[in-house]
């Protein structure tokens, strides 16, 4: 049987980890604290995915940015030479 506390953190978290409950069939009145820390770690992992991917997207936002600031200011140092 698993220890209460961790049975209270497993059904307080995110829906997200509930889905994972339910995709792999799990009783959580009989797991086994083993098969819960494995949800855990495959939530976590999850999280882990979708943080590489908003930074993967911020620096390819940041990059544009950059470039899009280099094309202005050659712009404004062209206008203001002539």
């Amino acid at each position: 049987m698993v220890d209460k506390l961790l049975l209270n953190l497993v059904t307080a978290l995110a829906p997200s980890l509930l889905e994972l409950v339910k995709k792999f069939n799990v009783d959580l009145s009989k797991a086994k604290k083993d098969d819960l820390i494995l949800l855990l770690l495959i939530q976590n992992n999850q999280i882990l995915e979708n943080q590489a991917k908003i930074t993967n997207d911020m620096h390819r936002l940041l990059q544009r940015i950059i470039e899009d600031t280099s094309v202005l200011k050659a712009r404004t140092e062209k206008q203001l030479s002539s």
